[in-house]
Parts: structure tokens; C-alpha cells; sequence
């Protein structure tokens, strides 16, 4: 299982997201921005999953246009590594 972090573009996409994600079964953190990760909006959702794919379904459907998010891998304490953009 691994850690992943989404950064996004506005706080209104940030607030939508967890939105999503509270009517859901999925578990998450909202959290500021982790300083290794200079992207966004200063607020971030932070959540464990084996295949992201379901969390990024939730949040964003069909309709992923890119420059609105982007999704990192925790691969250290304070490590990041962008996945892909959103």
C-alpha cells in the first residue's frame, strides 16, 4: 500500500474533492501542502490505496483535464514524486 497526495490549482477544486470523498467509503486527510511539494493551492488530500485509480475516479470522474491537480507518491518521510499530472 502506498501514500498518495493530491495538490490542486484552487481551493474551490481542493474543497470539491473532499466533498467527493466524504460521501464515499475512502479514507483521507485533508492537509496543507507538504513543503517538499511546491504546487497548488496550499491545501492537499492525503490518502492510502494500493491503485489510486478509485480516489481519482471519486474525485474527478470522466473529465481529468489537465493543470487542474496532480497526484504524488509518499517515497520517504518528507519524499515526494510526482505521479501525474490531473
Amino acid at each position: 500500500m502506498s501514500t498518495y497526495v493530491i495538490t490542486f490549482e484552487s481551493t474551490h477544486a481542493a474543497m470539491a474533492a473532499t466533498k467527493s470523498l466524504s460521501s464515499g467509503s475512502v479514507d483521507f486527510l485533508t492537509i496543507p501542502v507538504p513543503t517538499a511539494i511546491s504546487a497548488g493551492c496550499g491545501i492537499a488530500v492525503k490518502f492510502d490505496a494500493d491503485d489510486p485509480e478509485p480516489v481519482l475516479a471519486r474525485i474527478f470522474g470522466a473529465n481529468r483535464a489537465t493543470g487542474l491537480a496532480a497526484l504524488y507518491r509518499q517515497v520517504g518521510a518528507k519524499e515526494y514524486e510526482k505521479v501525474q499530472a490531473l
